[in-house]
């Protein structure tokens, strides 16, 4: 962790938290750590309960599921009949749908966040089910050494075989993708959070936000520090913003880790413009 990240108290939470194995890893717990990075009065507690309970809500209820298709639809019935949770068809890339905050209070989401509460639920009463990240979109599969099924919350808990969801990921796509075993993997927990910020890095660098795409980037990298391109996106907004000393960091730190890379020498170009500027200015 750079003394930067130190002086950050939501970064050097995010960095604390995630000092664990994979396997020790809670994925909402992770997702509202990433969430207080932005926003100042964030009380995760409030959050963490209605988690827990909805939970509550529906462990009696199951007692009386006889099979995996009746717990399934007593889940999509509390989560997107009772409490009205659903996929944002009108404002997608609405930044707030990314946050899990949001999405509990607003009850609006995206795949992968409806999908990180669909799988909260479920672990907590020990259901079988288990994230699939596959380009495009994300679902649920329920699997047991019987049976399988892919759960598609962004539709209200849609049941799909493994097919359909190729079907929909295609539909998505605007062209046919093809099976490959890789997409049908269990998705890593950091993988998770590292799909589930990169659309806000997305957003947020396409619509020139410089200031939260600096704390998403930063956090990217604390989720993966190998992901060598987010030093280059932090030069670039330092640059912007004119902090020199600190984009020179960043695209030596890049340069350092990627020293063949293809734009290495515009990178270099950039910095030698800065210490032309410094030179200038002194």
């Amino acid at each position: 962790m750079t003394s930067q990240q130190q002086s950050e108290p939501a970064l050097q939470a995010l960095s604390y938290y995630l000092n664990r194995s994979d396997e020790e890893l809670d994925l909402s717990r992770a997702a509202l750590i990433i969430a207080s990075a932005h926003y100042p009065s964030f009380v995760m507690d409030a959050y963490v309960k209605q988690l827990a309970q909805m939970e509550r809500a529906l462990r009696p209820r199951l007692r009386s599921a006889n099979t995996p298709e009746q717990q399934v639809a007593m889940i999509n019935a509390h989560l997107f009949d009772e409490l009205g949770f659903k996929g944002d068809t009108e404002d997608y890339f609405d930044p707030r749908n990314s946050f899990l905050n949001e999405v509990l209070d607003r009850k609006r989401g995206i795949p992968i966040t409806l999908s990180l509460i669909y799988l909260d639920v479920a672990q907590r009463l020990f259901l079988p089910i288990f994230p699939v990240g596959m380009p495009y979109h994300f679902f649920m599969r329920y699997e047991t050494p019987q049976q399988q099924f892919y759960i598609d919350p962004f539709y209200g808990g849609a049941i799909l075989t493994e097919a359909e969801c190729f079907e929909r990921i295609s539909e998505i796509a605007g062209e046919t993708i093809l099976y490959d075993p890789a997409y049908v993997q269990v998705t890593p927990k950091r993988i998770f959070l590292y799909r589930l910020l990169n659309n806000l890095k997305r957003y947020y660098l396409e619509n020139d936000k410089r200031p939260q795409a600096e704390k998403v980037l930063k956090q990217l990298l604390i989720i993966l520090p190998e992901s060598v391109p987010n030093l280059r996106e932090l030069g670039k907004i330092n640059l912007k913003e004119q902090r020199y000393p600190e984009a020179l960091d960043w695209f030596q730190r890049y340069l350092d880790a990627e020293p063949n890379a293809q734009d290495a020498p515009h990178i270099v170009e950039a910095m030698t413009e800065i210490h032309r500027l410094k030179v200038a200015r002194n």
